[in-house]
């Protein structure tokens, strides 16, 4: 079997043509510390440097960081030195990943928006393996979500679901970012909110970081889709050992078999990143078994005879 690309749920990622000549990559998120080579000095960078493609950048502190070029972004989640030019070379010529609008859809759905998201972000995935965040950043999810004037009430949540659903996502993360600061606030279920907005943005190594830090619990209704989030993303960000056991958790918990369908491709394709290619098709195998006719179905059954 070939290499199996990256995967595919539903809508399209594209990667626009694009030249190194004269061109720049523009740090748009990061955490702990980022530098740039200088000779032989490293200097410290904040978010909106423009770095040349030629550079050399290093990650520290259990960092990550996210640079972007037009259509073009480079996800760094794993400490260490990095050439931007080879990272986004491989991107350029990597399979295009059509994973992030029904990621985002699905998601939406079980925090409560029955419509999906509109469109797709497009994005060229390309990183390191994603640094392990401490789930104890997070909070519990608080079921009573019924008062109005809590930063987490059912229409503060829905009114920042309508706005990335309707494609307005800085609108939807400022919203996000106020009701964090906000007194008493419920830090868990706005954390996954908001990793499910950077999802949207295409941010997938951030979006990884918050829905880790969100920790949401087996017995929260929000588990579903915090799981399928995270291993995602971890896809994304090329982090198969995460992405395998968050897809392999989830896999016991849901009761749901489209969710489950959907984690089990999610394992076959963390198996083929590790390199386990038998173990990557009896799974591929197994999810066409389940449902040949869904889109799950109809990839892994594409992928087999890829």
């Amino acid at each position: 079997m070939k290499s199996i690309p990256t995967l595919i749920l539903g809508g399209a990622l594209f990667l626009a043509p694009w030249s190194l000549a004269a061109q720049s990559l523009t740090l748009d998120d990061f955490d702990g510390t980022v530098e740039v080579k200088t000779g032989s000095t490293w200097k410290a960078i904040d978010i909106g440097t423009k770095v040349p493609y030629e550079a050399t950048v290093r990650i520290g502190n259990h960092g990550l960081a996210e640079f972007q070029d037009g259509t073009l972004r480079i996800h760094l989640s794993k400490d260490g030195s990095y050439q931007l030019s080879a990272l986004a070379a491989k991107a350029k010529n990597a399979p295009t990943p059509t994973l992030l609008s029904q990621t985002a859809g699905k998601v939406g759905m079980m925090l409560g928006d029955k419509g999906q998201a509109k469109g797709a972000v497009p994005v060229a995935n390309m990183g390191a393996r994603g640094a392990e965040v401490d789930p104890s950043a997070g909070l519990t999810w608080s079921e009573d979500d019924t008062s109005t004037d809590t930063p987490t009430s059912a229409s503060v949540l829905a009114d920042i679901e309508a706005l990335a659903s309707a494609g307005k996502l800085n609108q939807a993360m400022a919203k996000t970012d106020a009701a964090l600061q906000a007194p008493g606030a419920e830090k868990s279920g706005l954390r996954l909110m908001k990793a499910r907005i950077l999802a949207q943005m295409g941010r997938s190594a951030s979006s990884l970081r918050e829905a880790l830090a969100a920790a949401i619990a087996p017995a929260s209704p929000y588990y579903s889709a915090s799981v399928l989030l995270i291993s995602t993303q971890a896809l994304l960000v090329e982090d198969w050992d995460q992405a395998l056991q968050k897809a392999q958790e989830g896999r016991t918990a849901t009761q749901d078999p489209d969710v489950g369908q959907n984690l089990d491709l999610i394992q076959a394709l963390a198996f083929q990143g590790q390199g386990q290619t038998q173990a990557a098709q009896d799974m591929l195998q197994k999810v066409v078994n389940e449902d040949p006719t869904s889109g799950a179905g109809q990839q892994a059954a594409k992928l087999l005879k890829s």
